[in-house]
């Protein structure tokens, strides 16, 4: 994947003041302003290796990623093999993709989570193991999403950005909300024009 690419997958970030200091908050991707020919055959080869990358993690593969990260959580105390073997067990069922077990940046990435959880040096629980496995599976279906929308080239970026003003547009009132706020206004002494009674003259 060309550096170009990568840039224009990448999730945009904006810096926040809090009260601990200032940290970096996501914002919401949006596709280049041009998606060149290139760019879209680019897209459209990174798609089908993803999607090879994409298949369930095999047994081997899972046992690999378990040993690794045994490796980097307990050290040399490492737990008992009833505990890596029943995480191995839970990462095929769960059917984790082998593009998230095999990838050494998926691992740190997962430790990293697992660290934050104040877990830095002990194996963790199934529960945030899974958790940041599933933040891994995420970040994968965004990327999907994201390609997907640069295969198809301008076209795609337009539909996309269509069906976010759609989102975000205010969706009408219901015929229950309207009755509320009438309820509301008649009961503070005020009435709607459109219930105001017409004078005849």
């Amino acid at each position: 994947m060309t550096a170009t690419l990568q840039a224009a997958l990448k999730t945009p970030e904006t810096v926040v003041f809090t009260e601990h200091g200032t940290e970096n908050r996501p914002l919401p991707w949006q596709p280049p302003a041009v998606i060149t020919d290139a760019m879209k055959r680019e897209a459209v080869h990174a798609l089908g290796v993803l999607k090879v990358r994409s298949r369930p993690a095999t047994q081997g593969e899972a046992e690999a990623f378990v040993a690794h990260l045994a490796n980097l959580c307990a050290g040399k105390e490492l737990p008992p093999e009833s505990k890596l073997m029943g995480a191995v067990s839970s990462i095929l069922r769960a059917e984790y993709p082998a593009a998230i077990i095999n990838d050494p940046g998926a691992l740190d990435r997962v430790m990293k989570r697992l660290s934050a959880a104040d877990r830095p040096m002990w194996w963790p629980s199934w529960p945030e193991l899974s958790a940041a496995l599933d933040g891994e599976r995420a970040h994968l279906r965004a990327q999907w999403e994201r390609l997907n929308v640069l295969a198809k080239g301008n076209s795609g970026a337009r539909a996309m950005l269509a069906r976010q003003r759609q989102d975000d547009a205010t969706p009408p009132a219901t015929d229950a909300q309207k009755a509320a706020v009438r309820e509301l206004l008649a009961a503070a002494g005020f009435a709607l024009k459109s219930e105001r009674p017409h004078h005849s003259r």
